[in-house]
């Protein structure tokens, strides 16, 4: 092969390798439920059988294709690639909401990318063709690329609020209908759309008119807010019990704000959510304390939830990115790492998962240490 096609393969290739280390993060770093439950850290969690094979064969792409760049020991670096990829997936997902970091699904990962080397060495010393390599190389670029944008296009249009019902009516503190009566006190409730002039704000009085054109106005601009004013009166609200709604009843709504014990409960109607929006529900947890009065803004705007609670005490401010492919980069978890086992589990797992990457930066020094050459001695002159 030409020098210079040897080199646009090895780039292909290792391009490959950047885009399978992409959607092995965009995989991994996907929060479960729309962070419906908290963040979990666990040395060896419960597990499936579709959790072991979909672990075992998360990073056997990234495994052969690193093997097919070359190199030496080409299955000692796939394997500590892996490691390491692993071990930085997994400590990511203690910031991801609904993910489960574990030392298992490390050891599962690299499993599987070793084995994947195992293979891919033994095929490639029977067949060599380096077009068929970058053939191969290519593919598996496509193929994911295709699969990465179908995904994200799919998540994106699922997310989009829409099918919403103008005929639905505003209620303050229960269910239209009296289901779910709120115990505490409620003020200055509304619900709002677009933004600008187009600005469009109703309450529980709210003409049909202009409910009607409060839920047009949210699915064109893709703008919704709830505003509100609460103090909880007990702690063990759950359904949830509403705050605000715009519903027809109890399971068919337009947007639904809530208070489940002491967090906070937001349903949309979406397509991948559906009529009743609670197919993914985005929770706030432990942000309703007794008889504490809190001021409520809960902002959707194209893909992104914004939460601001403002009470006597402090402000905080949550934001969760709805997106097909911001989501697994940008969602961000608040406040400190919520169902360990116990500190010492937590602990023992954090230096497990950071025994990979500390190997691989050893590995890393000697490596660039090997290729500097020495320097040559000075010549000693002769008296």
């Amino acid at each position: 092969m030409h020098a210079r096609d040897a080199r646009a393969a090895g780039l292909l290739k290792w391009s490959v390798v950047g885009w399978l280390a992409l959607v092995a993060v965009w995989l991994t770093w996907t929060p479960f439920e729309l962070v419906g439950t908290p963040n979990t850290l666990r040395l060896v969690p419960d597990t499936t059988v579709t959790d072991v094979a979909g672990n075992l064969l998360l990073l056997v792409p990234f495994g052969a294709v690193v093997v097919l760049c070359g190199g030496r020991q080409p299955v000692l670096r796939a394997t500590i690639l892996a490691a390491m990829l692993s071990a930085s997936l997994e400590l990511g997902q203690i910031w991801i909401f609904g993910r489960v970091a574990s030392v298992w699904d490390v050891a599962l990962n690299t499993t599987g990318a070793v084995i994947a080397a195992h293979l891919t060495l033994l095929l490639a010393s029977r067949t060599r063709p380096p077009r068929v390599v970058a053939a191969i190389a290519a593919a598996v670029f496509v193929v994911i690329v295709a699969c990465v944008v179908y995904a994200s296009r799919v998540y994106t249009h699922g997310m989009r609020l829409a099918g919403w019902d103008a005929r639905f009516r505003i209620a303050a503190g229960d269910e239209v209908g009296g289901a779910r009566r709120y115990v505490g006190e409620i003020s200055r409730a509304r619900i709002c759309a677009g933004g600008g002039r187009e600005r469009l704000c109703a309450g529980p009085d709210a003409p049909p008119a202009t409910r009607a054109s409060l839920a047009m106005l949210a699915e064109t601009s893709q703008i919704v807010e709830i505003e509100a004013n609460v103090r909880s009166g007990s702690s063990i609200q759950s359904g949830p019990t509403r705050i605000v709604t715009f519903s027809g009843g109890p399971f068919d709504r337009n947007i639904t704000l809530g208070q489940e014990r002491e967090s906070l409960v937001l349903r949309l109607r979406t397509p991948m959510n559906g009529a009743n929006g609670d197919s993914n529900e985005i929770v706030s947890h432990d942000v309703l304390p007794l008889a504490v009065p809190i001021t409520i803004h809960v902002r959707y705007d194209h893909a992104t939830v914004t939460t601001r609670l403002e009470g006597a005490q402090r402000t905080r401010v949550m934001e969760h990115i709805l997106d097909g492919l911001a989501a697994p980069l940008l969602v961000r978890g608040r406040g400190p790492v919520t169902a360990v086992q116990s500190s010492r589990a937590r602990g023992l797992t954090m230096i497990v998962l950071a025994i990979p990457l500390l190997l691989v930066g050893a590995w890393t020094i000697r490596e660039f240490r090997r290729a500097i050459p020495a320097r040559a001695q000075p010549t000693q002159r002769r008296p």
